[in-house]
């Protein structure tokens, strides 16, 4: 939810991209309030299937459901390109950039071949 926090809070970000918005922290926000929360400003959000649905740090809230109430809300305010979207057959680790470090740890602790 960082980014899309930053850009609320800050003027000279002029537009967001979010992948899996963690909206823990405004949730009950979002849900209770149209207004409140939303954000006047171009996003794209990508959301990976399992991350709201199954993860332990969703599981206590409506993690999904905040997203799309807030992009619902969000899209009342006029501004234009905005989207929500949701990857199907996908998990968080799958927007992470850790992967493509894993050779290295893999190279450093002897489970593959030094070049």
């Amino acid at each position: 939810m960082t980014a899309l926090e930053a850009a609320y809070q800050l003027p000279e970000i002029k537009y967001a991209i979010a992948l899996d918005p963690y909206f823990r922290p405004r949730w009950e926000e979002v849900l209770k309030d149209s207004n409140r929360f939303t954000l006047n400003k171009p996003y794209f959000i990508m959301n990976s299937e399992l991350w709201h649905d199954n993860s332990c740090f969703t599981k206590d809230f409506p993690s999904w459901k905040a997203v799309c109430k807030f992009h619902k809300d969000s899209k009342k305010t006029g501004a234009s390109w905005r989207f929500n979207t949701k990857l199907k057959n996908s998990d968080h680790i799958n927007f992470m950039d850790l992967p493509m470090l894993f050779p290295l740890y893999f190279k450093h602790d002897g489970l593959i071949p030094k070049d």
